[in-house]
């Protein structure tokens, strides 16, 4: 049930109203963004929502139940000056929003609580469209640890608990050949090879690892690695959207393979944090009889 001020409850009752949509957004990074379909910029709470009129919404789809409630805005991103840019990097992926209305004639009255979440799908062909799930979007997710040979943790996570610091080096771009493969001078940087060896990355050390920019268009961005070479050629799982350029600088760390013998204890000395069921008898040897 919704909870409205004495003062909010009758205007709305009211024969002619004067309401405006606002949608507040908290970025994974945690930066703050606030946008209002008002033809002029609203300040609520400490926070100034940006006029937005070219926004249209859907209705909103609500039920009693614990079914995901939803709605799409569509055109919104790009009336607030969003590129296209900043969505393919990543940068508004799973944001928080909450979604209310005020009345902007006199912002004392309150608010109308309509919908708080986290932002879903957003399509940018033709027009840029969002979708905005609600909190119970949270339920569908699998809780749990999945029985698997790998390891599945992600290497210096709170699990794994490897230091990163000497398995993690500074590079530069030396040599830009498309999108997501070029050249640097990694090839003469110094890592931990093993818990008691250093030296010079061998071929695919940074392998699953990930690549942060420093410096460039791509700036604070991150991206998996595909491969490494050798000689300090880096591949990315993904290209990046805005251009790598010669002279930009990034960290990256190693990647590990997820196993127990050549990754954690070999590699890292942290056998005892191996997450994998690599011992678990598979589904070939539970369907063996007799002398198979």
């Amino acid at each position: 049930m919704k909870t409205l001020t004495a003062g909010l409850a009758a205007h709305i009752a009211g024969n002619a109203t004067s309401m405006a949509t606002c949608l507040k957004l908290t970025r994974t990074d945690g930066l703050v963004f606030g946008f209002t379909n008002h033809n002029s910029d609203l300040p609520i709470g400490g926070v100034t929502y940006k006029t937005a009129p070219g926004a249209v919404m859907t209705a909103i789809d609500s039920k009693a139940g614990l079914q995901v409630d939803n709605a799409e805005m569509t055109s919104f991103f790009a009336s607030a000056g969003i590129t296209e840019e900043d969505i393919r990097s990543g940068d508004w992926d799973h944001a928080a929003f909450r979604l209310f209305r005020v009345n902007w004639a006199d912002l004392t009255m309150g608010e109308e609580k309509l919908l708080k979440g986290r932002l879903g799908e957003i399509t940018t062909h033709s027009h840029m469209r969002v979708e905005l799930r609600g909190m119970a979007a949270a339920l569908n997710a699998n809780i749990g640890r999945l029985a698997t040979p790998a390891c599945p943790y992600s290497l210096g996570d709170a699990d794994c608990a490897v230091v990163l610091t000497d398995y993690t080096a500074a590079g530069e771009v030396t040599a830009f050949t498309d999108p997501r493969e070029f050249a640097t001078d990694l090839a003469t940087s110094s890592v931990r090879l093993s818990p008691s060896a250093t030296g010079v990355p061998s071929h695919d050390y940074f392998r699953g690892g990930v690549l942060t920019w420093l410096t460039g268009a791509n700036s604070g961005r991150r991206m998996e690695v595909k491969s490494y070479a050798a000689d300090g050629t880096i591949e990315l799982h993904l290209p990046m959207y805005s251009t790598i350029a010669a002279a930009d600088t990034f960290s990256i760390h190693a990647g590990c393979g997820k196993t127990r013998e050549a990754d954690c204890r070999d590699r890292f000395d942290n056998v005892i944090r191996f997450g994998g069921f690599d011992l678990l008898p598979g589904q070939d040897v539970l369907r063996k009889a007799g002398g198979q």
